[in-house]
């Protein structure tokens, strides 16, 4: 009796590491998942930042010119100047996991620039950040003709 004892523990113990194995991927890819979002948002809120430092320097008159945002697949540069390529001040580049896959601005181009005294644009559109490994994970960022953006 003792062996068909001894075949029945091991039974048991494989069952639990299965059953910890299966936790554990679960816990992994829920983990992976949240992530994913995070980094997803955080790239958001560094598109909306940067737009908003152009418009309220333009607004705020600084050296008595224009600022503005040129969206590339994986950095936003902050210029100043009427059109990219201006004086660049800020360059950032977006987390490796992310790019920026569509850009639809009026116009065309890759840049928004805002005008003095009213901080209004004629680059008003849809810029697109999204997961480099899932293209449907995406941030939508709508800049309306005002010159003020948001996430859809």
């Amino acid at each position: 009796m003792r062996p068909a004892a001894r075949g029945f523990i091991l039974l048991e113990a494989l069952v639990v590491i299965f059953i910890l194995l299966l936790v554990a991927l679960a816990a992994y890819f829920s983990l992976a998942a949240f992530r994913n979002r995070q980094v997803l948002n955080s790239g958001a809120e560094e598109v909306l930042a940067l737009l908003h430092d152009a418009r309220v320097r333009t607004l705020a008159a600084r050296s008595n010119d224009q600022y503005g945002v040129n969206f590339q697949a994986d950095r936003l540069v902050l210029f100043q100047g009427a059109s990219y390529p201006g004086t660049t001040l800020e360059e950032t580049r977006l987390s490796p996991l992310l790019e920026i896959s569509n850009i639809s601005l009026a116009g065309g181009g890759g840049s928004a620039v805002f005008k003095r005294l009213s901080g209004s644009t004629d680059n008003f559109g849809t810029v697109t950040v999204n997961l480099k490994s899932n293209p449907a994970e995406q941030a939508v960022i709508r800049i309306y003709s005002t010159g003020l953006a948001g996430v859809e």
